[in-house]
């Protein structure tokens, strides 16, 4: 029969927190983000990430790590989660939706074709997404 110590047989909690950078060489606090990964955004892009994780032991402070990335650089610029949206009927207004990632969105284009037989493809429209 085994039976564990009194430092084995505490509770301990981990509290993590996520930071970013700042121009004025701070780390900012990133609001709801305490889990023990993290994806970055295109806010992050530029900056440093600070993660903490504070260790408790039976409620009481024990220990703090910490660790700072290199500066966060844009992915490979992609849309996912694409869709056509509204009813496929002549006359109806359709709408593309998506979802971008790669940093800060540049002058993207939106192309709509009309597939004719054969596979052949004809462009009806090019639009900016902010123009509609």
């Amino acid at each position: 029969n085994t039976s564990l110590s009194d430092e084995e047989a505490q509770e301990t909690i981990l509290h993590i927190r996520w930071h970013r950078s700042t121009e004025l060489n701070r780390f900012d606090l990133i609001r709801d983000e305490n889990k023990l990964s993290y994806m970055p955004t295109a806010e992050d892009v530029g900056c440093c990430l600070q993660v903490e994780v504070l260790a408790y032991l039976d409620g009481d402070f024990h220990s703090m790590v910490c660790d700072i990335s290199s500066p966060i650089v844009a992915g490979i610029p992609k849309v996912t989660q694409l869709a056509i949206e509204g009813t496929p009927i002549e006359g109806a207004q359709l709408e593309m939706t998506g979802i971008y990632t790669g940093g800060i969105e540049g002058a993207s284009e939106v192309r709509w074709y009309r597939e004719k037989e054969y596979g052949i493809e004809e462009l009806i429209e090019v639009l900016s997404p902010e123009n509609g």
